[in-house]
């Protein structure tokens, strides 16, 4: 098995090369724990696919043919964990901030049978970051508020967050290469208050990111799909996605293949 290391400073977007080397992948990177949150993968079979991991449940969303509709189910069946910060009356998501405050989100009725219009769904509370996660879906697509509860602000982001053991940080995957050019993205949570700040990102290419994990507060774990998006591209597909945070405070990616070829990319 080959690895090739890729390293990128802090929102730089350009590639430089660090090393490359052959190796084995050490036994001590099996995960073992997962954060909450999870990544959308590519061509989605079930509507829960890309909604969240934490709140991933196969059979809170059988039967349901639709995004939205799992989204909410996902919010009523942990409605008795979230309720403590959070309210829905007359199609209204209230959300109890800090210091007495209150962050609202209005769902709206479509206009017509081919608009959804726009719904929120609370489907997620992540204690150690002390942030909801919400799921917005309207007629342009989904997508993931992170709303910290201190002070109300949103990030938007393309896919879950799946946040590190100690809530510092989190990564996002994704497998739109059109609406996510840097499909894999790794934020740190600010200090205080305010939105998230991406540290590193990195643009896949022709394969799809599968769901990441993280193996301690330093490291992160992304499987791939195994197979190019578009296969006549030819293009060399890693089996998996070793992301880490050198002592440095500098991220940097571990990719891994079978057989003897390498990338740099």
């Amino acid at each position: 098995m080959d690895i090739a290391c890729c390293r990128y400073a802090g929102d730089d977007r350009k590639r430089r090369v660090v090393l490359t080397a052959s190796a084995r992948v050490a036994a001590a990177l099996v995960a073992a724990g997962v954060a909450a949150g999870c990544a959308a993968t590519l061509s989605p079979s079930q509507p829960w696919q890309g909604i969240g991991l934490s709140t991933r449940q196969e059979s809170v969303c059988a039967g349901l043919d639709d995004a939205g509709r799992c989204a909410r189910a996902i919010e009523k069946q942990r409605w008795s964990k979230l309720d403590r910060f959070a309210d829905r009356t007359d199609g209204v998501l209230v959300l109890e901030l800090a210091g007495g405050k209150k962050r609202r989100f209005q769902d709206a009725r479509g206009s017509s049978p081919s608009d959804p219009g726009t719904q929120y769904s609370l489907i997620d509370y992540v204690r150690n970051a002390d942030s909801f996660v919400v799921f917005e879906l309207s007629k342009q697509g989904s997508r993931h508020l992170l709303v910290r509860r201190a002070d109300g602000a949103a990030a938007t982001l393309d896919s879950a967050p799946v946040f590190s053991p100690d809530g510092n940080y989190f990564v996002t995957t994704s497998a739109d290469r059109v609406s996510s050019p840097g499909a894999i993205r790794v934020y740190r949570m600010a200090a205080n208050a305010g939105k998230p700040k991406m540290e590193w990102s990195l643009e896949p290419g022709s394969w799809g990111p599968g769901l990441p994990r993280w193996v301690d507060e330093t490291t992160i774990q992304i499987p791939t799909n195994g197979r190019p998006q578009v296969p006549s591209t030819g293009e060399k597909v890693p089996t998996e996605l070793t992301v880490k945070r050198s002592t440095g405070g500098v991220w940097y990616a571990v990719l891994s293949f079978t057989g003897s070829e390498r990338t740099t990319n």
